[in-house]
């Protein structure tokens, strides 16, 4: 009964034990745990994103770096869309274009093979939703 009852404390105690550890131990044994970069949440766009994680965010954020043009609409709006884009989107684009400061939310695959991507413009607060196929930009619609 007595090694019984030592055992089973033995357990309780190993299993608790990183409770009374100093707080730095209970970090490090934390971060030893966690393989993966978590970034934090934007209130407006949700779960943040590393450009160099993605090829879409990549392709994004080199397309937005670029001053609004003709050339610009040609090298990175899909051709079938493009007209669209550019009937609703024009003003926008030139207003805001280009840029060095966005936040951008986690990529959402679509059905297509498409990806989703808000990007949040830091100088004047607005958000834009693009939808990028294959280095274009398919879609864009402001929230």
């Amino acid at each position: 009964m007595k090694k019984t009852t030592a055992i089973i404390f033995l357990i309780l105690f190993s299993l608790t034990f990183p409770l009374f550890a100093e707080e730095s131990d209970i970090h490090s044994f934390l971060a030893s745990r966690h393989t993966e970069n978590i970034l934090p949440t934007d209130l407006k766009l949700g779960q943040l994103s590393d450009v160099s994680e993605h090829e879409g965010l990549l392709f994004l954020s080199d397309s937005l770096s670029h001053e609004f043009s003709f050339e610009w609409a040609e090298t990175y709006l899909e051709e079938n869309t493009r007209q669209a884009i550019l009937d609703n989107m024009t003003n926008t684009l030139s207003e805001i274009l280009p840029q060095s400061e966005m936040l951008f939310s986690k990529p959402y695959t679509n059905g297509d093979s498409s990806v989703s991507i808000s990007v949040r413009f830091l100088n004047d607060s607005r958000i834009l939703n693009f939808v990028v196929l294959n280095e274009k930009i398919i879609a864009i619609t402001e929230k």
